[in-house]
């Protein structure tokens, strides 16, 4: 069976978008311990202290829960402003975690958006990513994006998660149907509203 080369490219960029996003979160994780490494996957996600705090569903404490489920049902950590979530007012910081800031913005930007500090490649870990292109600094511009939309959010929240369709009890793809209704299945105007404000606070 043969793809459309449309399809061919649109999977290659999430190829692209997987890899520097990768390499990308190892940079940004300074405190990891043990010290991630760009090119290794092994020591990350639960098996890593400072991974498994990003990925653990908001109603659990990683350094206090002896056991939890990790399901497409709950946020992790990393959607999160801080990483704090108030049981009282769950919306409250909700997709404004810095981790996902940085990732849109070198998803869809450059990596010159992201803090200078953060590089994205540590020294001597320079090795290309496949179909790797200068034109991915134009990647929005490629898209026609003008703004952040809901669904861009999407898409870099499920990539930031360790990838597979189904991880465990995590579906990947119900993860991304659950984001996209949070945005687009506002019940009435107050949800609307906080919808609203937070786009526009990305597109600040």
């Amino acid at each position: 069976m043969m793809f459309s080369s449309s399809l061919k490219e649109q999977m290659l960029l999430v190829a692209d978008d997987a890899c520097h996003l990768k390499l990308a979160v190892v940079t940004w994780l300074t405190d990891a311990n043990p010290r991630l490494i760009a090119h290794d996957k092994t020591g990350r996600g639960l098996y890593n202290d400072a991974t498994a705090r990003l990925i653990c569903p908001v109603e659990f404490d990683w350094d206090k829960a002896e056991y939890f489920l990790i399901t497409a049902h709950s946020w992790p950590h990393f959607l999160y402003k801080d990483g704090r979530y108030d049981p009282a007012n769950p919306a409250e910081g909700l997709f404004q975690g810095i981790l996902l800031v940085k990732a849109v913005k070198l998803t869809f930007t450059s990596p010159s958006s992201v803090d200078e500090e953060d590089r994205v490649v540590p020294p001597g870990q320079g090795k290309r990513c496949r179909g790797e292109r200068r034109t991915r600094t134009h990647i929005a511009g490629l898209l026609g994006m003008k703004k952040v939309a809901p669904r861009a959010i999407t898409y870099v929240a499920v990539q930031l998660r360790p990838w597979r369709l189904v991880y465990g009890l995590f579906d990947h793809t119900k993860f991304y149907d659950n984001i996209v209704s949070w945005f687009e299945d506002t019940r009435d105007v107050e949800e609307k509203k906080f919808v609203d404000e937070l786009l526009l606070w990305w597109n600040k």
